[in-house]
């Protein structure tokens, strides 16, 4: 993922960011939330923030681990030391990630949650590569640093693939808004319910 802020001031950042988060709104009530890949202005977080029991935030772009409110935001999972999460969201983030950075990721969420935990999220499907190029590129209607950092168009797939042996399973797998993203939701490995 990104070290280096967006600007998410492109006409259809905000409105994208409320699309991917209306699908995760049932799936976060009442439960105690790590919003990963929340970037520097933490919209998700503070839109959830009245319907979740908790929710915190992680993102390597924000300048410095702090407090917003109440929600407690890091720029590195390690410095969370004192959290088990239900739901772990990431939403359009895992295609900033690479395959096998991801894998490594995946299995270090199991530090943070239990065996009932979840991670659900968004990320644009292949199909959509060259229409999100062409929003942001020809028409600016997309930060161009957000497009260009795309590493993996993930698919379920990939999300099958990725996932095996690090302890999380795809459950489930949803395209949306005309097939260009998709919604996942991994759960726990039933063979894999300590730590690894």
């Amino acid at each position: 993922m990104s070290e280096f802020p967006t600007s998410q001031n492109a006409p259809l950042e905000q409105w994208l960011a409320r699309q991917r988060r209306k699908r995760i709104e049932p799936h976060v009530r009442g439960q105690r939330v790590l919003d990963f890949g929340c970037g520097v202005h933490a919209w998700n977080a503070l839109s959830i923030r009245d319907i979740c029991q908790r929710v915190d935030g992680v993102d390597r772009s924000l300048p410095e681990s702090r407090a917003l409110g109440d929600i407690r935001l890091y720029r590195e999972l390690g410095e969370i030391s004192d959290s088990t999460y239900d739901v772990i969201i990431a939403l359009a983030v895992f295609e900033h990630i690479k395959p096998l950075q991801l894998r490594e990721l995946l299995r270090a969420f199991h530090g943070l949650t239990h065996s009932d935990s979840r991670i659900i999220g968004t990320v644009p499907s292949p199909r959509s590569r060259r229409v999100l190029e062409f929003l942001s590129y020809r028409l600016g209607l997309i930060d161009r640093s957000q497009i260009e950092d795309h590493k993996v168009y993930y698919d379920d797939l990939w999300l099958h693939e990725i996932t095996e042996g690090t302890g999380w399973t795809l459950s489930r797998y949803q395209k949306f808004q005309l097939g260009m993203n998709g919604f996942f939701q991994l759960i726990r490995s039933p063979s894999t319910s300590q730590a690894i």
